[in-house]
């Protein structure tokens, strides 16, 4: 009982190891396989966020530009504004004044962003015109220049911004005006084909957007989407704007900023001894979003994530081990229970059945082997007793057989001398054929005899029956020397001959039974053919019946069928035993069996 417990311990903690490091090398291996994937995915997550990022940022500030384009473009084609700079209406300087205001209010397309609906628009007249002289208020950009729509140039044109804006046909100018509230101003010149009066060129002057520094700030900021990330607007070869200008002055050189790739594309880069991960987006020409990203940003960004990995994976680690130990006891138990059973066995009496488990898998079936083997070697026992009385009786039947074909050839002997002393020959004959019929039917030391030694055989019983019937009957022998070496049953052709020497009676004619054979492929067919009037179907219908010989029709056809299933048992399936009508009539009785010559034979009929 110790010893059993002790094994039962030992399946038991083998199982509980070996599940447990089974799923711990598995979860191991995923694990280190997941979190690389996971890490992966999340600095690619990260990439496309910040590709994302300032690329909506870009398009943000692309939008206003393309406003300032489009407005400037709906001055440089309105036919109202070019009357009014060249003053075809001949209205006085205020009026005048106050109808371009209108003009520019009304006709500068549509603002189509927020941003937008923040800007204050001022209109530049150039010096050519009469009317731009004719403008009292004199224009500051640090003072006033929120408190009129129109202006003259002449207070401009010495100023950097204008030159720049003026220098740029078609293009913005962008520049920043420092202050208690700082702005940002774009600048496009003017250029109207509506102008008819031949003393005036195409140039009206120059339009000037204005909006707080700060609404453009917040745009960039919706970019950065880490903690330490920095925003930059370059334009031309400097930054324009920047989040932090701690880390990134405006004003400062682009540097190799500028050699960033434009498609938002992902690049490492290094400032202030600082690694980041930048991407740019560039548009309208000169101007270019950037957006910076820490590395130790990127770090955190994944950190989180990879710490509820790391805790979920404690976790399955932990759910491991618990169903390990469930999964291993559930295992081992009944095969501790089946080992204690077997530890009591007792070689002086029967191993005992045991109530198997209530599952379908294998250790279900081991306890149903188990008691498969105790009623299997309850049944043996019991046959081996069985045969024991069953040999028992058959060496008394054995030795009581050798005396009687002993009895029976000396009796024999015996009456064909007396025969023999009395000059009567046919019993001599009938004798001494009856003696070889006996020797050949009792002899069963072989399975199959040779097919030569079966017409030997047969030979003997119709010399018998000729003497019974006289001339009653014709029997002839057809077959070739050279298949008598193969092997078939024995007592196969006797009683075929013997049914037809009793069923296949012809009172026109006497009967004929001829013996012959003929090869079908691989195998022998051996013909008694017989000229009475049996009906085939009748005979294979008998061959076929699943009655037992003994019954079948009324005891009849107990030696074909017997021939047949011998036949089939010792020779193959494909032998056998049918029956066909003859050519000219009468009965065939086919005997098939495989075409297998003795030693030193082969097929040679001729």
């Amino acid at each position: 009982m110790k010893k059993a417990h002790l094994a039962g311990s030992g399946i038991w903690r083998r199982a509980f190891l070996f599940i447990a490091s089974g799923m711990l090398v598995v979860l191991a291996a995923f694990s280190v396989l997941f979190f690389g994937y996971f890490r992966d995915v999340l600095r690619e997550r990260i990439g496309e966020d910040q590709r994302y990022a300032i690329s909506e940022t870009g398009a943000d500030i692309s939008t206003v530009l393309t406003n300032v384009r489009q407005n400037a473009y709906y001055l440089c084609i309105d036919q109202t504004l070019a009357s009014l700079v060249t003053n075809q209406t001949s209205l006085s300087p205020v009026n005048l004044r106050q109808a371009m205001a209108n003009a520019f209010s009304m006709d500068t397309g549509p603002l189509a962003t927020p941003l937008m609906q923040s800007a204050y628009a001022m209109l530049f007249i150039d010096r050519q015109f009469p009317f731009s002289e004719e403008i009292p208020e004199r224009f500051s950009l640090e003072k006033n220049y929120m408190r009129s729509r129109v202006y003259s140039a002449r207070d401009v044109d010495d100023v950097d911004w204008y030159r720049e804006t003026m220098a740029r046909s078609g293009q913005i100018y962008a520049f920043r005006a420092a202050g208690y509230n700082p702005m940002v101003c774009f600048a496009h010149q003017l250029r109207s084909i509506r102008v008819a009066d031949p003393r005036y060129n195409e140039i009206l002057g120059a339009v000037l957007y204005t909006m707080p520094e700060s609404r453009l700030i917040q745009v960039l900021d919706t970019a950065c989407i880490t903690d330490h990330a920095v925003a930059l607007l370059l334009f031309g070869d400097s930054v324009f704007l920047s989040t932090d200008p701690d880390a990134v002055a405006p004003g400062s050189p682009a540097g190799a900023l500028l050699s960033l790739p434009g498609g938002a594309a992902i690049s490492p880069y290094t400032l202030n001894d600082v690694a980041y991960t930048a991407s740019g987006i560039s548009f309208q020409g000169d101007w270019k979003c950037v957006l910076l990203i820490p590395d130790s940003d990127v770090y955190d960004y994944i950190k989180a994530p990879m710490s509820m990995l790391l805790g979920v994976t404690a976790l399955f680690l932990l759910i491991a081990g618990v169903v390990s130990f469930a999964i291993s006891a559930r295992l081992a138990r009944p095969i501790v229970n089946l080992s204690n059973v077997m530890a009591h066995m007792d070689s002086r009496y029967l191993p005992q059945p045991v109530l198997p488990p209530d599952t379908q898998d294998e250790i279900a079936l081991l306890y149903g082997s188990y008691n498969m083997m105790t009623v299997r070697i309850a049944q043996l026992l019991q046959q081996e007793t069985e045969e024991a009385e069953k040999l028992r009786q058959a060496e008394l039947r054995a030795m009581q057989a050798q005396i009687n074909p002993h009895f029976i050839y000396n009796t024999l002997d015996s009456i064909s001398c007396s025969a023999l002393m009395e000059g009567n020959d046919e019993i001599v004959t009938m004798v001494d054929s009856l003696i070889s019929i006996l020797k050949y039917s009792v002899n069963f030391s072989r399975p199959t005899a040779s097919l030569g030694e079966e017409i030997e055989y047969l030979q003997h019983y119709i010399r018998i029956q000729q003497l019974r019937f006289k001339e009653g009957f014709r029997f002839s022998q057809e077959v070739p020397s050279a298949y008598h070496s193969v092997p078939v049953a024995q007592i196969i052709l006797q009683p075929l001959v013997e049914n037809a020497l009793f069923h296949a009676r012809n009172d026109e004619e006497p009967l004929d039974i001829r013996l012959f054979c003929r090869e079908d492929g691989d195998m022998l067919e051996i013909i008694v053919r017989d000229n009475g009037a049996g009906d085939p179907d009748v005979l294979n219908a008998l061959l076929a019946s699943p009655d037992p010989p003994d019954t079948a029709e009324g005891g009849h056809g107990i030696g074909i069928r017997n021939v047949n299933r011998r036949l089939r048992l010792q020779l193959g399936e494909r032998s056998g035993l049918h029956y066909a009508r003859g050519p000219q009539g009468g009965l065939d009785a086919v005997v098939r069996v495989p075409l297998k010559f003795g030693k030193n034979q082969k097929s040679n009929p001729e």
